[in-house]
């Protein structure tokens, strides 16, 4: 008992340590944007969606429809649609559609789909693959400062400070021109060679489509930031202010935001719930390794008998052959043949008298000459009777052959 109770102290004190460390260690972010309505994470947009369902007066809802399922329904195609992603993978041809039937569309987006730019007449410059700049969000060397300038009169001139990872990119008319003809330039950022266009809109049909390069500032990260939480609402306010707004979610995302639902995860995002959880896991694991301990007697392994059949008359054929008795080996060959011969066709080859209804029936049996069997038993009954008979080892091949066609034919 000595001994246990050392081992459970020092468990205790382990489990001490490591509670410890987990107090005291930094809380560790998943920088992956998912763009999840249940993401709490910097890059999910669980507060940007909480903000837009109080802020906005006409409504605000989050949902997986397709744009094929919002085109057959009536409902959904009174709604402002909202995209916010790095990369819009949907029917461009779809989206235009809607947008040409009377919807108004804002397409937040890291980059322009190639098919999608080419019928707007758009060229999207990007800050490359945002994946591979997010540790620049969290280093602070890297996080340099950035602008965006708001231009539209409706709501007067103002300067965004946003991190420049996080700023997008800006859109420019096939010719690199920053005057893209057609389009109303709401907002531009900062670039080397002066402002570049990075929110735009344009009527389109009946409807209007709005364009917006900052997906990252419409998440957590982003809208908790001072002032940034303004800059989404003006780019939302370009659509029609008449109509509630619907924000297409990927089904991925609706399957985190599930997932995180879950009650395992509810206990796990409080820190004494989760605690509870680790310390409720730990006793269960102490309690099987104490009462894991095997307490009856080992039940012994009972092999199965081997036949050793095979074995034995390999012994005993090797002992025949070291003594030459070849005598008596056909004499024990014999006895075997005759009893099988009994049993199997109810003939006695050692009665003499019986000799030729013996030997007829075994030439009926076998089908083997009547001459030939007579003339093998009478010479093989002789040769096992003798207890003076000499017998070579090839006179024993040949009797034993003999007897084996015998049996076989049988």
């Amino acid at each position: 008992m000595k001994g246990r109770n050392i081992y459970i102290i020092c468990i205790g004190a382990l489990l001490v340590v490591l509670l410890m460390i987990e107090l005291t260690v930094p809380k560790k972010f998943v920088w992956k944007p998912t763009f999840s309505p249940n993401d709490r994470e910097p890059f999910g947009c669980y507060v940007f969606d909480s903000v837009m369902k109080r802020s906005l007066p006409q409504g605000y809802s989050v949902t997986t429809a397709t744009l094929d399922s919002i085109a057959r329904d009536s409902t959904l195609r009174r709604y402002n649609l909202l995209i916010v992603g790095n990369y819009f993978n949907d029917n461009h041809e779809k989206l235009l559609a809607l947008v040409d039937s009377g919807l108004s569309v804002c397409l937040v987006e890291g980059a322009l789909v190639y098919s999608l730019a080419d019928t707007l007449q758009l060229y999207a410059k990007t800050q490359g693959n945002i994946s591979f700049r997010l540790r620049e969000i969290i280093t602070e060397q890297l996080n340099l400062p950035d602008s965006i300038v708001w231009e539209d009169s409706l709501y007067g001139k103002r300067s965004f400070g946003v991190p420049s990872s996080i700023a997008g990119g800006t859109i420019h008319d096939p010719d690199g021109k920053s005057q893209i003809p057609g389009w109303t330039i709401h907002a531009r950022r900062t670039v080397p060679d002066g402002l570049g266009p990075t929110v735009i809109s344009r009527k389109y049909g009946r409807g209007r489509i709005v364009i917006s390069m900052s997906p990252l500032l419409f998440t957590n990260y982003g809208v908790l930031d001072a002032g940034n939480g303004d800059y989404c609402m003006r780019v939302l306010s370009l659509m029609d202010r008449s109509r509630p707004v619907l924000r297409l979610a990927d089904y991925q995302s609706m399957v985190e935001g599930t997932t995180e639902q879950s009650p395992l995860r509810f206990f796990l995002s409080s820190p004494p719930l989760r605690w509870a959880v680790y310390l409720t896991f730990a006793t269960l694991l102490l309690f099987f390794i104490f009462n894991g301990q095997r307490r009856q007697r080992a039940i012994p392994v009972v092999k199965e008998p081997q036949n050793r059949q095979l074995e034995f008359a390999r012994l005993i054929g090797t002992l025949y052959f070291q003594r030459g008795d070849h005598a008596d080996l056909l004499r024990k060959k014999y006895v075997y043949f005759s009893e099988n011969l009994r049993r199997q066709l109810f003939v006695d080859i050692d009665n003499e008298a019986e000799d030729d209804n013996s030997f007829q029936r075994i030439a009926l049996q076998t089908g083997l000459p009547l001459n030939r069997i007579r003339a093998e038993l009478r010479q093989i009954r002789r040769l096992a009777h003798d207890p003076e008979a000499t017998v070579s080892e090839d006179v024993l091949q040949m009797c034993i052959d003999q007897m084996n066609e015998i049996t076989n034919a049988i």
